[in-house]
């Protein structure tokens, strides 16, 4: 526990990365800790398909807020919670503390395990890693009930759980039973609940897909067939498997890609083969070697397979199977080194340094967004989706010029993607070249009609060009493809406004409150709907909720001592301009206001 406590002390600086700013965004994280209801495969209609995991977050939020300190402690704590499980079914299964204490070890440090720990949002894979083997350790304790208490939490943790009935009722037959029929015959209770386990998955399963289309798991994705997905696994395996002996270069998103032809098939196919036939050969009379290859890609099948899923490779998927692979290479060493004692700590001593370090420099690069995406992109280069990113990040950065470059390398990449057309479009209207990006977002819209990123993103740029007709049509195009998006109606209240249609503009500004109650730009807005019909009082209710939302918009401040100019509060009204000042001394027309306000109150002080 205390290697574990040290390689991921500095963990606890990571911060929020990829899909964490996604389901643990500030919008997401209240409701999850209101309902449970957090969305951790990717649209909202999946809210509950990892209702376990929803619930761990929900209780770091509750406690901690969007600290990251508290979700990096929560994630530490499961994998070493984890640990002292894999341990005591080590140590119970072969009965030698020794090796129970090296494979366990090995399994706590090793820096494949980072994408789970380190990573938050993967949190996941480790909390079903948990109670994966929880189950595995109460049965064979004989605390059957425990098991399928465990195996359900599992299933409600992540789908991957599948497998764990039939990896007990393996280990049963391996370990305890000595045959399948006898396993079943005399604990028939036991696989009668793990078994009803399912039951839950096929639960959260049919909710989690009810109107989605683009599910990351199962057969639903159009972009890759079971069998594409199958023939690329091979490769993506034996990946796997080099990072167990050569941790380097560990990647965030690897954007691999389908295997494609006869040889990037049959050459990484044929290698896998051989290298499975070899273990099982070699190991044929040792009954623990087989239980940890079956185990292996028991648990890699849901993930590893023909079941294709959004990313072909992703290293959280070898958190349990790492496992497996280091107890066959420590039983090896084992045999090589049987009787020397010596030379076998020096060798472990040596490999759990040498993990340890790279392990803490993983956890470097989790603690900066730009350093993350620059290691990923270094070590897949041709990955698109990464350069995308990167761009976005730079673009947050105000580095135009630079996210520029990499959108447009996302686009050479896979220039049959509208998003990355619709980022390089993105980018130069951060740089004001809005014709020029009205062209990149209609080659999005040209090569998929229903992309409605790209329509909003038209509309944008009209509007900056001040082509308002033009920008409500790309708006309610894009409104008729994707309606409940706060921003958009925002954008169409805006448009609305300069159109001279105050009820419509104050209709979507109402809608984007509704869908985000703390949009301060959207109060903002209303409130100046409200001034303008002389409703003084509501204006002023806008402003304040659009400051007690984000303390940091100086338009609120600016407009709310407009209302206190209006009162004859010249005292409040300077303290607001002041403060809009401070927080963008350029806001021209705050400075003119303050300037009147003093120049009003210095002249009645000359004239009295």
């Amino acid at each position: 526990m205390g290697a574990g406590a040290i390689v991921y002390a500095n963990s606890f600086w990571g911060v929020f990365v990829f899909d964490d700013n996604a389901y643990l965004s500030a919008e997401r994280l209240p409701a999850a800790a209101s309902s449970w209801n957090m969305p951790l495969e990717g649209e909202e209609a999946r809210v509950t398909t990892r209702p376990v995991v929803s619930l761990t977050l929900a209780v770091n939020h509750a406690l901690g807020g969007r600290n990251v300190w508290g979700y990096h402690l929560v994630n530490l704590l499961i994998h070493l919670g984890a640990t002292l499980v894999l341990f005591g079914v080590f140590r119970r299964t072969t009965r030698r503390e020794g090796f129970s204490f090296a494979v366990a070890l090995l399994w706590l440090i090793h820096p494949l395990q980072t994408e789970s720990v380190t990573y938050i949002i993967q949190r996941s894979e480790a909390l079903m890693g948990l109670f994966y083997l929880l189950t595995i350790y109460a049965v064979i304790r004989g605390w059957h009930w425990a098991a399928v208490a465990s195996c359900a939490l599992g299933m409600g943790s992540k789908g991957v759980m599948v497998t764990a009935p039939l990896t007990v009722l393996l280990y049963d037959r391996t370990f305890i039973s000595g045959s399948f029929r006898k396993a079943l015959s005399e604990r028939w209770k036991l696989y009668a609940g793990l078994a009803a386990s399912w039951l839950i998955l096929v639960v959260l399963w049919l909710v989690g897909i009810r109107g989605v289309e683009d599910a990351s798991v199962g057969f639903k994705l159009e972009d890759i067939s079971a069998w594409q997905y199958a023939r690329t696994q091979p490769a993506v395996i034996l990946h796997y498997l080099r990072l167990v002996f050569w941790p380097h270069p560990l990647v965030l998103d690897y954007g691999w890609q389908v295997a494609e032809g006869l040889w990037p098939v049959a050459v990484p196919a044929s290698a896998l083969a051989g290298l499975v036939l070899g273990i099982a050969f070699l190991g044929r009379k040792n009954k623990e070697a087989l239980f940890c290859l079956a185990a292996f890609f028991l648990v890699l099948a849901p993930t590893s397979s023909f079941f294709p899923i959004a990313d072909l490779a992703v290293e959280h998927r070898m958190y349990l199977p790492l496992a497996a692979v280091i107890a066959l290479v420590m039983a090896t060493a084992d045999r090589i080194l049987a009787g020397r004692k010596f030379v076998a700590g020096i060798l472990l001593i040596a490999a759990t340094a040498s993990l340890g370090t790279v392990t803490v420099l993983r956890n470097r690069d989790y603690a900066d967004v730009s350093r993350i995406w620059t290691a990923a992109i270094a070590g897949r280069p041709d990955n698109p989706r990464a350069h995308n990113t990167y761009a976005y990040l730079l673009m947050n950065e105000e580095r135009y010029k630079d996210a520029l470059a990499q959108a447009e390398t996302a686009m050479r990449l896979a220039p049959a993607y509208p998003d990355y057309h619709n980022s390089v479009g993105v980018v130069l209207a951060k740089l004001g070249r809005y014709e020029e990006a009205l062209r990149y977002y209609q080659n999005a819209i040209n090569l998929v009609p229903g992309f409605q990123p790209a329509h909003h993103s038209k509309g944008i740029a009209y509007a900056n060009l001040g082509r308002w007709e033009e920008a409500m049509a790309a708006y309610r195009e894009a409104l008729r493809l994707k309606p409940n998006v706060a921003l958009l109606h925002f954008n169409m209240a805006v448009a609305y406004t300069h159109l001279d249609q105050n009820e419509e503009a104050a209709r979507h500004y109402a809608e984007a409150l509704r869908l985000k109650p703390d949009y301060a730009d959207a109060h903002v807005g209303l409130g100046a709907l409200e001034y303008g019909r002389g409703r003084a009082s509501q204006a002023e209710d806008h402003y304040r909720k659009a400051i007690e939302s984000d303390p940091g918009n100086a338009m609120a401040h600016n407009n709310l001592a407009i209302v206190f100019v209006e009162r004859g509060d010249l005292e409040t009204a300077a303290g607001h301009l002041e403060r809009a000042l401070e927080i963008d001394p350029s806001y021209a027309v705050a400075r003119k206001n303050l300037d009147a306000i003093r120049q009003g109150q210095a002249t009645r002080r000359s004239a009295a």
